[in-house]
């Protein structure tokens, strides 16, 4: 990937970054059963990125996506059990 981008690879100088792709199926029943809609936040995902010592996780909030949808309550329950998880983590604990 290096050769093919040149100049413009990994600017950030970023030295790892990994990507996790997840569903939770009882939370996506509940949300879509709210509004069909959301089900474009199946399969969820976070991106995790390592640089000079500190790592930083990037995460597309469902209550954003959510924001104003009948199921916007489901999203933000299940946002808030994957921020627990992720600061659980992150935190080691």
């Amino acid at each position: 990937m290096a050769d093919a981008l040149g100049a413009d690879y990994n600017r950030n100088q970023l030295t790892t970054m990994r990507s996790l792709v997840f569903c939770k199926p009882r939370a996506t029943n509940e949300i879509a059963n709210a509004d069909p809609a959301l089900l474009a936040l199946c399969p969820l995902h976070i991106t995790l990125t390592h640089k000079a010592g500190m790592s930083t996780v990037y995460f597309v909030r469902p209550s954003v996506v959510a924001a104003g949808s009948p199921g916007a309550a489901q999203a933000g329950k299940l946002e808030a059990d994957i921020v627990k998880v992720i600061e659980g983590v992150m935190h080691g604990e």
